[in-house]
């Protein structure tokens, strides 16, 4: 069985834990208890919560919803959409004008997708 840790001020008293932030051994005469634990003064436990709030900031910083999707969006609507509409236009006009160079592949087109 492991030894627990004697206290930093008095060798007579036994540690209940260890600190948090330094892992220093705390005591019942001078344990702080802070939202994150038991630390061993009050210096500890406030460098700590800081820490502790600064990482979750980070955290909520880097689990922001990814603009892919708005970018994936934005670049049909803004190139692709206008590229199709102005293909689908020449094809039918290649194809109602019979056109010689347009008006067969556009109607090759059409056969193959059952139109």
């Amino acid at each position: 069985m492991q030894e627990r840790p004697r206290s930093r001020f008095s060798r007579d008293e036994v540690g209940i834990g260890q600190c948090k932030q330094c892992g220093g051994p705390v005591t019942d005469m001078d344990q702080v208890v802070g939202e994150t634990g038991i630390f061993c003064s009050d210096k500890c436990r406030d460098q700590y919560e800081e820490f502790a709030k600064r990482a979750a900031k980070m955290e909520a910083a880097h689990k922001k919803p990814r603009r892919r999707v708005r970018f994936f969006l934005t670049l049909l609507y803004r190139r692709l959409v206008p590229i199709l509409l102005v293909v689908i236009v020449l094809g039918a006009v290649a194809y109602f004008l019979d056109l010689p160079f347009l008006g067969p592949l556009v109607g090759d087109l059409l056969g193959r997708i059952g139109l």
